[in-house]
């Protein structure tokens, strides 16, 4: 099946939605056939970094040193040794025993200071993980947060390289990082085995096209997930290896050989389907046709990007315009940025007497269901006294009762956000503590979150409800989440480290990606910046003159091939913003229904429809 025949069945899922107020006519937007192998990279397949001899100037040296360590791992050491003096790179070497360890950093500045006929270099850096071989950026183990040495001419080499205090690791800038290498997704089946959970990984640009698939899938096997996602994820079983490289066939199938222990589960052909539907996820650039599944040899099924492969990743429903509300004057109302102009009516659910009043922060989420589309929502009320409360209900089409009120209130309450997959439970957070809710009751109950420091302050939930951002003490962390009878656990927490401080909002922009709001180390400025999960690669940024209060982003679909920008919207001050829309600033005339005499301006808490 092609790309196109897959979105046709994405847009299929969103239908039957007429009746509550949620229109049936957006859909995934189709970007084309599907690609041939290599057209999902950036076009720089075969790129290795330069060579210490091409640097024309001390910066140009600089960079290029930083860049040494890109891409084939066991190589990866060799590379950098030759930015050193003879005498020095023995530093930087394999040691028995030890696993190659790549040290990413932010480069916050450069300084060169020319002293005693040489030059001292001087790197401001801000740590953010460890990559090793296995294409994964663990967590940071260096805690310094600069490196200085010395550059010269030493004896018996030709041009610039280090000749004292050379960093004793080796590192890679986030710069040469996106520059040489190609980010992936790879998927695990949750601990339920009820959804795919993406998880990213970095290839080597300077790996051919040919040999992607082969390294992708020795990634799953011998890397296995990261480890912040454990035990949220099942790795594929234990002792499966692959017996062929992936070769394609004649035809222009992927095909995929494994041992008979990668068979092992159930051991029935469920557990097959579901290997088969992995694999299918984790190597879609690659896939042309189809992906043949040989266990031991034999020649087992053939996979394709049918219903039940899309089923397997809810991701693949999210669309391309999505539903904007916001609040004004503390009630819900559609954005002229919706689709059909935000005249559709709001959500019967919201229309109930005393229902849309007194609103500080919404959530609306809607999934399919044996019995129809289901839409929750979540509102945080106002209360005298500056008090919270919150108010949960659901529905399908018409259908829905009266709202659950919690029993408590409290001084603070953040946004609420629904997790899906299924869509039975919600988190928000209030007065500094992370709680659960469920589908039709307001009650909270405090979750756990391991590994935290410090007072949460925003909550943000992936497409496939098996992931969460959190704000806590000024920094950005992610975590796996297990989901049992309605309760939540949250474990694996991992700092995401994206230069910045004072983080204030987070929320999810894709599968694998980000969006943060916070203090950007090199200027002082509030930052709007999107970033890879594990902070390595920024990719977007807006500056704004006062702090963000209130962070939301629209996930893309892993099915929309290309770069993309996020879709964001947030609020400083009295104001909110839309990255996506043509003014940015949300004036009172994009609020469909808004009193006629209302000020421009004053829109607060806008949130995007998830589904």
């Amino acid at each position: 099946m092609n790309r196109r025949s897959a979105l046709t069945l994405a847009a299929a899922f969103a239908a039957g939605l007429a009746g509550c107020g949620i229109p049936d006519e957006t859909e995934v937007r189709t970007v084309g056939e599907g690609p041939e192998p290599g057209l999902a990279t950036s076009g720089a397949v075969g790129l290795e970094p330069p060579k210490r001899e091409s640097a024309a100037t001390e910066p140009e040296f600089v960079q290029y040193y930083l860049s040494a360590a890109a891409g084939e791992a066991d190589k990866a050491y060799a590379r950098v040794q030759k930015f050193l003096a003879p005498n020095l790179q023995n530093r930087i070497k394999d040691k028995p025993g030890e696993a190659v360890a790549i040290h990413v950093v932010h480069v916050l500045s450069t300084d060169i200071a020319l002293v005693g006929g040489a030059s001292k270099v001087t790197l401001k850096v801000e740590q953010v993980g460890v990559l090793n071989a296995f294409g994964q950026i663990g967590p940071a183990t260096q805690t310094t947060s600069s490196y200085s040495f010395t550059i010269g001419v030493a004896e018996g080499t030709a041009g610039w390289v280090i000749i004292k205090d050379a960093p004793d690791v080796a590192l890679l800038s986030s710069e040469a990082l996106n520059n040489y290498y190609e980010q992936r997704t790879l998927y695990f089946w949750s601990a339920d085995e009820r959804v795919l959970v993406p998880d990213a990984r970095y290839v080597p640009r300077a790996i051919s096209l040919e040999g992607q698939p082969t390294e992708i899938l020795d990634m799953m096997i011998k890397g296995g997930p990261s480890p912040w996602l454990l035990p949220g994820v099942r790795p594929l079983p234990n002792g499966t290896d692959r017996t062929q490289n992936v070769p394609d066939s004649a035809d222009d199938r992927l095909e995929i050989g494994l041992n008979a222990e990668a068979a092992q589960g159930d051991g029935g052909q469920a557990s097959i389907d579901r290997l088969g539907r992995q694999l299918l996820w984790s190597l879609q650039p690659y896939v042309r046709t189809d992906l043949e599944l040989r266990i031991d040899g034999q020649a087992n099924k053939a996979f394709v990007e049918d219903n039940d492969y899309l089923a397997a990743n809810p991701a693949h429903l999210l669309i391309e315009t999505p539903e904007r509300f916001a609040i004004y004057q503390g009630k819900i109302y559609r954005l002229a940025s919706s689709p059909n102009g935000g005249t559709a009516p709001l959500p019967k659910v919201l229309l109930g007497e005393g229902v849309n009043q007194n609103i500080a922060a919404a959530a609306l989420a809607r999934e399919p269901t044996g019995q129809g589309v289901l839409l929750a929502t979540a509102l945080v009320v106002q209360q005298q006294g500056q008090r919270f409360r919150l108010r949960v209900g659901s529905g399908y089409g018409d259908a829905g009762g009266p709202l659950a009120t919690g029993p408590r209130t409290y001084e603070r309450m953040g946004r609420p956000v629904w997790l899906k997959a299924p869509l039975d439970t919600g988190l928000v957070v209030a007065d500094g503590e992370l709680y659960r809710f469920a589908l039709n009751n307001a009650v909270l109950t405090k979750v756990d979150v391991e590994g935290i420091a410090g007072p949460i302050a925003d909550v943000g939930v992936a497409p496939d409800g098996r992931r969460i951002a959190v704000v806590a003490g000024g920094k950005a962390y992610v975590a796996t989440v297990t989901r049992e009878d309605g309760g939540v656990e949250v474990q694996g927490a991992q700092e995401v480290r994206a230069g910045l401080t004072d983080v204030t909002g987070v929320d999810w922009s894709g599968e694998t990606k980000v969006v943060l709001a916070g203090r950007d180390m090199k200027e002082g400025k509030i930052a709007v910046r999107q970033v890879s999960l594990d902070g390595g690669i920024i990719e977007d940024q807006q500056t704004e003159p006062s702090q963000i209060t209130h962070l939301v982003a629209y996930p893309r679909s892993p099915l929309v091939v290309g770069p993309t920008p996020a879709m964001v919207m947030y609020a400083r001050e009295d104001s909110s913003y839309d990255l996506d829309g043509e003014n940015k600033l949300i004036e009172a005339s994009e609020v469909v229904g808004a009193p006629a005499d209302a000020p421009q301006g004053g829109a607060t808490a806008p949130f995007f429809l998830m589904g």
